[in-house]
């Protein structure tokens, strides 16, 4: 046995001894009055339930993994702990299990039923559930590039299943099948307004180049024309309000990733969509606006906002009316402080949407500017972003056209632009520096 093998067997057994003896503790204490031993115990079974789930430790045994992490959610769930990362180990116990059957499944090479697809949707509907309340308690990353490789390998496992091997393949796919391929694209866009570290940087791209050629085959159109076909057909038939709510999504996002694969700057790829899509996607977007949503459903609310987001950085090339983009920004706002995220770019869009306001002659707007500033600097602190560089332009424009994205800089020093715009002139005097950025006070 290598070295490593040696050291992983020591981990093993050490954390094989510390679950058993931590659990038999906790057993026989009250969560309420020992809740501590509760999550020790629920850690312990959580990590050694790692070290059967994960290729690299030489000691694979999925259904030994899940067997633990069951025992963790026990402990957990007993003394009413909240803890991401446990909800995350749960989920990818459960995902590497899943991954194997559907491993076994190709090497039977028996064919599936319809109902068998459904099955194993549902089990994926299970893993994305603890997913879903990880990121919700505070690993929104971590989960979501989990969920991205559990929907790319289930639908490299479909297309193996289906013999799909080009765009003209995919008729051969359910409507939920379909769907899958477009939450991919929902959490990309997610993951887009993120900011990465180096690490989850690579990941992120190797998931988006995995997704886009091995999932999508580098052709949005397809996926286009399905959903506009299956929006129109809902619509004429009097389908679900929630049905088309969820296609009307995945048509939105298929509109505007078709323009990020020529491209690799952050957002800077809504540059690339033609004015007439811009407003098509807006109007789709303010659409969905108008449906309410369960606002306890962390899914849903996790959709909405991210749709405030698309808004928000596809209405800086219209003239949409500062009004409607306070107004949306608002309604953000409301959602994040419902799960206490409190993602600082509603209230980032608040203070500069203000200052267009108070520049437009709404000196009533002026008490709000700063506020919603020092907001958006202290919520961006809280959660590790950094507030010492410039999110946006003013440029010459009308509404919300007077936005424009600042990685249109090529050259801060020299103000090279990469795309041909005309920045806004304004006049004032320097008043601080806070959070390395100087602050000007322009003359009214």
């Amino acid at each position: 046995m290598s070295d490593s093998g040696c050291n992983c067997l020591i981990v093993k057994e050490l954390l094989t001894k510390l679950a058993i003896n931590s659990g038999n503790l906790a057993d026989s204490t009250d969560p309420e009055e020992e809740p501590a031993i509760y999550m020790m115990a629920a850690h312990f079974y959580g990590h050694l339930s790692r070290i059967y789930s994960k290729d690299a430790t030489e000691f694979i045994n999925y259904e030994l993994a899940v067997k633990y992490s069951k025992k963790s959610m026990y402990y957990l769930e007993e003394c009413n702990g909240q803890d991401s990362i446990i909800y995350h180990m749960h989920g990818d116990a459960l995902r590497m299990l899943f991954k194997e059957n559907c491993n076994e499944i190709l090497r039977s090479d028996n064919k599936l039923s319809n109902e068998a697809f459904l099955d194993l949707e549902n089990r994926i509907n299970e893993i994305r559930y603890y997913y879903n309340i990880a990121a919700q308690i505070g690993g929104f990353i971590y989960a979501a590039t989990s969920t991205i490789r559990l929907l790319i390998d289930y639908l490299k496992f479909i297309y193996r299943c289906k013999n799909i091997r080009s765009s003209n393949d995919l008729n051969s796919l359910s409507s939920e099948q379909q769907l899958i391929r477009l939450d991919i694209e929902e959490l990309i866009h997610a993951l887009d307004m993120e900011e990465l570290d180096e690490y989850n940087k690579t990941i992120y791209n190797n998931l988006l180049d995995e997704y886009q050629s091995g999932i999508m085959f580098n052709d949005y159109s397809n996926a286009v024309q399905y959903f506009q076909n299956r929006m129109d057909y809902l619509i004429a038939h009097q389908g679900s309000t929630k049905e088309i709510a969820s296609v009307r999504q995945s048509l939105i996002n298929a509109r505007i990733a078709k323009y990020r694969k020529n491209t690799s700057a952050h957002v800077l790829y809504y540059a690339e969509i033609p004015v007439k899509e811009v407003e098509d996607i807006l109007e789709l977007l303010e659409k969905s606006f108008e449906q309410s949503i369960d606002i306890n459903d962390f899914s849903e609310r996790h959709s909405r906002c991210s749709a405030y987001n698309k808004w928000m950085n596809l209405a800086k090339f219209s003239k949409r009316d500062i009004s409607k983009g306070i107004l949306y920004a608002k309604q953000w706002k409301a959602l994040t402080e419902k799960e206490h995220r409190y993602d600082p770019n509603p209230y980032y869009y608040l203070y500069v949407l203000y200052y267009l306001s108070v520049m437009d002659g709404n000196k009533e707007d002026e008490k709000n500017i700063e506020t919603y500033r020092k907001l958006s600097y202290t919520y961006a602190n809280n959660r590790g972003n950094r507030v010492d560089y410039i999110r946006d332009i003013l440029v010459s424009g009308t509404g919300m056209g007077r936005l424009c994205d600042a990685s249109v800089i090529e050259n801060w020093g020299k103000l090279i632009l990469k795309k041909d715009i005309r920045p806004m002139p304004l006049e004032g005097r320097f008043d601080m520096v806070e959070s390395k950025k100087g602050i000007v006070l322009l003359k009214s």
